[in-house]
């Protein structure tokens, strides 16, 4: 919504383009950057949450989950110790 406000948008609108045409040549590659870090960054700590969850034994059971991978080869690890 900010975005909109600029005088560069304003300017657009001034010389008469169309609203698909302001928002795909002037506040999509604007916002973009930002979306783009902020669903890494996103996609990052649910990762992050869902291996911990699974090495602690209380994520999601059914499917080979990093944290799962991890918890076996530091079991396996364990045994192969002694």
């Amino acid at each position: 919504l900010e975005v909109r406000e600029r005088m560069f948008v304003q300017a657009a609108q001034v010389m008469g383009a169309s609203r698909g045409r302001i928002v795909f040549r002037h506040i999509l590659p604007v916002v973009m950057p930002t979306l783009v870090t902020i669903a890494t960054l996103d996609f990052a700590f649910v990762m992050l949450a869902e291996s911990s969850l699974s090495f602690l034994g209380i994520g999601i059971q059914r499917h080979q989950s990093g944290g799962v991978v991890a918890q076996s080869e530091f079991g396996a690890g364990a045994q192969h110790a002694r």
